[in-house]
């Protein structure tokens, strides 16, 4: 694992040739993260800056598209800065997401505010359709509301 110094940390990131791959499939938008994967909360506003100028040129050059949405690190409220948004805004992306676990609303679509979902290696089949399908939203209000 990553405690492992040995561990290749190159085998976490995408290689360039399953990132064509993916551009080629029509049902995969390819946005930007942040290069260096920091909290933005921890940041100043130049490095956060820097950060998405960075992941933004190099995902551009490797895939000769416009970069045009983008997904906060982490993305928890505690990994926002308040000014994070107008820097944002500033790159003209159409849709910005956080990791902020919630519906949405489809009757009123804030493309700026977008909620996603954390997949991740320990998640099977079954806790990825509760993802899709809203019931994990809808389990974890209603568990949180009792709490």
């Amino acid at each position: 694992g990553q405690n492992n110094p040995n561990f290749n940390f190159n085998s976490l990131f995408i290689k360039r040739k399953n990132l064509i791959e993916l551009k080629r499939d029509p049902l995969v938008t390819i946005g930007c993260h942040s290069h260096n994967h920091i909290r933005f909360s921890k940041l100043s506003d130049k490095l956060t800056r820097s950060e998405i100028e960075i992941s933004t040129k190099i995902l551009e050059k490797n895939t000769n598209i416009k970069i045009e949405h983008f997904a906060y690190p982490y993305g928890q409220l505690e990994d926002l800065a308040i000014d994070n948004l107008d820097i944002l805004k500033s790159f003209n992306f159409k849709s910005i997401s956080t990791a902020i676990n919630r519906n949405i609303d489809f009757n009123n679509t804030d493309l700026i505010n977008l909620p996603r979902y954390g997949i991740s290696n320990q998640d099977d089949l079954n806790s990825i359709m509760c993802k899709i399908n809203g019931s994990h939203s809808f389990i974890m209000s209603n568990f949180n509301a009792y709490q």
